[in-house]
């Protein structure tokens, strides 16, 4: 009897030890499948036409697919998370930025204007800014689209009687915007003081630049027009308020520029393409000092989107159904098959 009651005494304490036990063997292996999944957190992103987000580790390996439904573009906005505008498709408009994380959607900001295109993030204020689709029913219809991504909720609109080509920031609050009239016409660039949100200076040009891009060192803003017949680059002295030089290029069709570190300093990447026809095949690398040609990708077909990480150079082979992976000499690595790329990103090299 009195054994019993010994054994009885010490059943509370035995269950409570072997909860105990329970709960960290639980924890240890409820955390193994969190921390794999926190690795891939830095990985690219592929949107495969308007109706797919197709999620990478870094070295390439599939992880996920997520559909979506008249998607524009994605955007890095820190080493874990991405925007996705959704534009629509001709059955409905859309109104919202996705939000990814792990390659899964996360949130849906919901936007007050709807047709959402171009999202850039200004990593000096941590906004992203949203073009959208440009209207000519009303003046002062369109808008930039201020989104808080700290928060992932939209923050305020900028009204903006004009279609946004494209937008690029540098370090002392202006924003430039590559703009035209919804009417047509007007070709310019606007520079916006952010704390004001107000135009300071509206620079005319004489072509439809389609992409730009800002550099802080030469405080000098680069741009190319995809169909000009002409393949040029060109120069914009935004203080001046004129474009000061027009370098030739060795392709045509220049469609997408963008600032990549390249033997330890950064250079302009040219992709050449036209979305017309599909042609084109190069990547340019253009060495913004000497304005000269440094490296070249001859074979990336149909280059509509690509990045450059950890000296690869990773091309969206849009018509191929392929990404193309090259070294910085410019050779190639492997192709990974995708449905039709038209957008990518990495975030969390």
């Amino acid at each position: 009897m009195k054994h019993r009651k010994t054994i009885i005494a010490l059943l509370p304490v035995f269950i409570v030890f072997s909860a105990f036990i329970l709960i960290i063997n639980f924890n240890k292996n409820s955390n193994l499948p969190l921390s794999n999944e926190k690795g891939y957190a830095g990985g690219i992103y592929v949107l495969s036409t308007p109706r797919k987000i197709v999620y990478f580790s870094n070295d390439f390996k599939e992880i996920s697919e997520t559909n979506i439904l008249g998607g524009w573009e994605i955007q890095p906005i820190t080493a874990e998370k991405v925007y996705v505008s959704i534009r629509g498709n001709p059955n409905k408009n859309g109104q919202e930025v996705l939000v990814l994380e792990n390659g899964k959607i996360t949130d849906k900001i919901k936007l007050t204007y709807n047709m959402p295109t171009i999202i850039r993030y200004n990593d000096y204020n941590k906004k992203a800014y949203v073009g959208h689709v440009g209207k000519i029913s009303n003046h002062e219809e369109n808008c930039i689209t201020v989104i808080d991504t700290l928060t992932d909720k939209e923050e305020k609109n900028i009204m903006y009687d004009s279609c946004v080509e494209d937008i690029t920031f540098d370090q002392n609050g202006k924003m430039f915007v590559r703009a035209w009239d919804i009417t047509g016409g007007n070709d310019r660039i606007d520079v916006f003081d952010l704390d004001t949100d107000s135009i300071i200076k509206s620079i005319p040009i004489d072509t439809k630049i389609t992409s730009f891009v800002y550099l802080e060192s030469t405080d000098l803003i680069y741009g190319v027009t995809e169909l000009d017949k002409e393949p040029l680059l060109y120069i914009i002295d935004w203080q001046k308020g004129e474009i000061i030089d027009k370098v030739t290029l060795k392709f045509r069709n220049p469609c997408k520029i963008k600032l990549f570190d390249y033997n330890g300093k950064e250079h302009l990447f040219i992709s050449h393409f036209n979305i017309d026809d599909g042609s084109g095949q190069e990547i340019s690398i253009i060495d913004p000092i000497t304005k000269k040609t440094v490296n070249y990708i001859s074979d990336a077909s149909y280059p509509r989107d690509f990045f450059v990480s950890n000296n690869q150079i990773i091309a969206c082979s849009t018509n191929n159904n392929k990404l193309l992976v090259y070294d910085q000499l410019g050779a190639k690595i492997k192709s990974i098959d995708v449905q039709y790329p038209i957008s990518i990103v990495q975030v969390g090299e």
